[in-house]
């Protein structure tokens, strides 16, 4: 079953959308994994070639809506497509561009409604972000706030975040999902803590 999630991942990675309903499970790790062990579950469905991405979470032995997604493409061309997405759970509206980046990746950036890029990263997966590498998160003046770094969408390595200033405010490092530690800042860069 793991195989088989894995292989429709990455078809539907290769070639885009899939023309039918697809659902992933994944585990607390967010690695792909069987409906039983699952504690998130990613619906996709399209109408009329707009998107749906509803998130559920198991709550009790029982699937619990945790979000809908709205994603409509906006423009496409033969290297860049932009979509909008409304997140109905959150009443958030942003949008979305994707450019494919060698072999079965795509440069993910969200937006911001005045146009700053508000997150940017190396995503498997144009369906939802699965990410690899670093993702760098931005205020809405275009200020950086994090730069994280992933491997199979699990924080992996060091994880970066900032005070507004610039200055360093934290380096957590973590291990295929897990928090090993963290090094946190004052605001004009002394060290603060180390746990």
């Amino acid at each position: 079953m793991k195989q088989l999630a894995t292989l429709l991942f990455c078809l539907t990675s290769l070639i885009g959308y899939s023309q039918n309903d697809t659902t992933y499970y994944l585990n607390s790790n967010g690695a792909f994994c069987e409906k039983l062990e699952a504690t998130k579950c990613v619906r996709i469905t399209s109408k009329k070639g707009n998107f749906f991405v509803t998130d559920y979470t198991k709550n009790k032995n029982k699937w619990v809506k945790d979000s809908v997604v709205y994603r409509t493409r906006l423009s496409t061309t033969s290297s860049l497509s932009v979509e909008k997405i409304i997140n109905k759970k959150t009443i958030s509206r942003h949008n979305r561009s994707f450019v494919k980046e060698g072999e079965a990746k795509y440069l993910l950036k969200d937006f911001y409604a005045n146009g700053k890029v508000r997150q940017e990263g190396l995503s498997n997966s144009i369906l939802f972000p699965y990410y690899t590498g670093t993702v760098k998160s931005f205020d809405n003046e275009g200020t950086l706030v994090s730069k994280v770094d992933y491997s199979k969408n699990r924080m992996h390595g060091n994880s970066h975040y900032f005070y507004p200033n610039g200055n360093k405010k934290a380096i957590s490092v973590y291990h295929q999902g897990k928090l090993m530690s963290t090094t946190k800042y004052l605001p004009d860069g002394t060290l603060a803590t180390k746990e």
